[in-house]
């Protein structure tokens, strides 16, 4: 099999991967163009849809891995057409895709491997039906977007065709070959739906209201709730909660149920509808309380992060109007507004202060940071704590000096942005382990450890300000190992960190150390992405689970 096609097939099976974690209600289907054999709605040749428009699920992921074995392609789909083909065919039968699918569509896009960067070369009849259906396809709100893989004499060229079907450069990828060990390290990450954390009305003054939608700008990611099944069955569970009397056993309904709170040694009972009615402070809104200098808002004061406000035109007509009207005023005067915000029914009242955030932009012209509000959470008096510290000896002006040396030295570029959350790129890698029946890799990269290499060629200034501050010796932090635990792991030969360092590194180990490796049956020591740096460097099969991978290696010594 071409190699263009193992690398398309492979960045295809990384997309429904990530697909099915970061979106999984996503259609995805695969069209192979240029086969030898013909499967699709139209009768076209040579197209063969190999997966309809559907949502993604673990079959589709095997039939990708499938496909890349010995013969799969040639078995399944004829192999590859050498003759001319009307490269209109393949747009025409993605857009029959669109047009048949039941399921309504949001954002739709064609993503399109190729390292033919020139199809029906000659042929302008064909190449003009080709843009005519780009264009229609355009006019649908249907993107395509290209992944060039380089033809093995030049560098692929877009302007010799593509550039007429795909005017936005932004949508041509190039060179997926090579960046193609970054398409398998993406970030398997959830994506949410936009939701506002209310829609609420703001009381300028008694009278004029402005609809505004409220946003979280940060939630906290966690893995999705398991869901308990019955162990014979594989049926799913349903919980209940019931209310017994401890007296007499009776079962209680929710009208026969009181909560109490202590009042002193005293219990003071409340019914559902008391407790509903003590917690009511009046209708979801949020009202102005007057403005303030900027310069008076203080990073002590923001009880928790911010939200995001922005106005809802289809709440109150005129909205956008008067909002942004507000808002320029408000960066002109370098003024914040103080609020009172009910978020929701039975919330209790907020002092909030709405920050106007300027609109800004990065280098490209995409948006960094969008023009509204910024609503940060403010503190009562009752939640204010008080902090005693006691009178700590002060630095001298030489270790201040040092300090400062040191943070300049290791001064860094930091955005939470391109940092994931290490437990749930572990847990996303075990749930889709389990699934494909992958051996499940436990070294998922850690991207929250610190640099050290980066820490070491700063040594000098390290050791300069520890000396300066600790003349004595710079204290161990570190808690010390018993006595036992240190002879237990010297007889079991130091511990997994020794066995780790005595095993070389598959970067720069040679085809006789990858030999005695396998001969000496010690592969299963080695990670899976480890064991394929070999079979990538000499072009074997990466499929596979991690016996059938060290199978292989052995088999190319054998």
């Amino acid at each position: 099999l071409e190699v263009p096609f193992h690398n398309a097939m492979r960045a295809a099976m990384v997309t429904l991967q990530d697909k099915i974690i970061a979106s999984e209600h996503d259609l995805v289907g695969i069209v192979f163009y240029s086969s030898n054999t013909a499967r699709n709605v139209n009768d076209f040749p040579n197209i063969f849809v190999f997966r309809e428009l559907d949502s993604i699920d673990v079959r589709g992921i095997k039939q990708c891995e499938e496909i890349l074995e010995d013969g799969a392609f040639a078995e399944q789909c004829g192999g590859s057409f050498d003759g001319p083909f009307p490269f209109y065919y393949a747009l025409w039968s993605c857009a029959a895709m669109f047009r048949n699918c039941t399921q309504k569509l949001g954002f739709k896009r064609i993503f399109l491997f190729t390292n033919n960067d020139a199809p029906n070369h000659g042929d302008r009849a064909n190449q003009e039906r080709a843009r005519e259906r780009a264009k229609d396809l355009y006019e649908s709100d249907v993107d395509i977007e290209l992944f060039t893989l380089d033809p093995p004499d030049r560098p692929f060229d877009p302007v010799r065709f593509f550039n007429r079907i795909i005017p936005n450069d932004e949508n041509v990828h190039r060179d997926v070959a090579a960046k193609f060990a970054e398409l398998q390290t993406q970030l398997r990450r959830k994506e949410y739906t936009r939701r506002a954390y209310c829609r609420i009305p703001w009381q300028i003054a008694p009278g004029l209201n402005v609809g505004v939608g409220i946003y979280h700008t940060c939630v906290n990611a966690t893995p999705s709730s398991a869901i308990f099944l019955d162990s014979k069955t594989g049926l799913p569970l349903r919980c209940e909660t019931r209310w017994v009397c401890q007296a007499t056993g009776t079962l209680l309904r929710n009208n026969q149920i009181k909560v109490w709170h202590p009042y002193g040694p005293e219990k003071i009972a409340f019914d559902s509808d008391e407790l509903k009615e003590i917690k009511r402070f009046g209708e979801p809104s949020i009202t102005l309380m007057g403005f303030k200098p900027r310069a008076s808002v203080k990073v002590k004061h923001a009880l928790t992060h911010p939200l995001f406000m922005f106005p809802a035109e289809d709440l109150i007509t005129g909205s956008t109007t008067a909002f942004h009207a507000l808002y320029r005023r408000m960066l002109d005067l370098d003024r914040v507004a103080i609020c009172r915000m009910i978020a929701r029914k039975g919330s209790q009242p907020r002092f909030m202060c709405c920050l106007p955030l300027e609109e800004r932009k990065r280098d490209d012209g995409s948006q960094l940071t969008p023009p509204g509000f910024s609503v940060i959470p403010l503190p009562y008096a009752d939640d204010i704590r008080d902090i005693n510290v006691e009178p700590t000896q002060r630095a001298s002006p030489e270790q201040i000096l040092k300090a400062k040396a040191m943070v300049a030295k290791l001064s860094i570029n930091f955005s939470p942005e391109d940092f994931a959350n290490p437990a749930l790129q572990r847990h996303y890698a075990a749930l889709q382990a389990l699934a494909l029946d992958h051996d499940i890799d436990d070294e998922v990269e850690d991207l929250t450890k610190p640099d050290n290499e980066h820490m070491l060629r700063h040594r000098a200034v390290i050791e300069s300000f520890a000396t300066s501050t600790f003349p004595s010796g710079v204290p161990d932090a570190a808690p010390k190992a018993s006595a036992s635990t240190s002879r237990k792991r010297t007889a079991e030969g130091g511990g997994a960190a020794a066995r780790k360092a005595a095993r070389p590194d598959p970067e720069a180990m040679t085809d006789d150390q990858w030999k005695d490796q396998a001969q000496g049956g010690t592969l299963k020591s080695f990670t899976i992405p480890q064991l394929k740096v070999f079979l990538k460097a000499h072009r074997l099969a990466l499929s596979g689970k991690k016996d059938q991978l060290i199978q292989r290696i052995v088999d190319h010594f054998a």
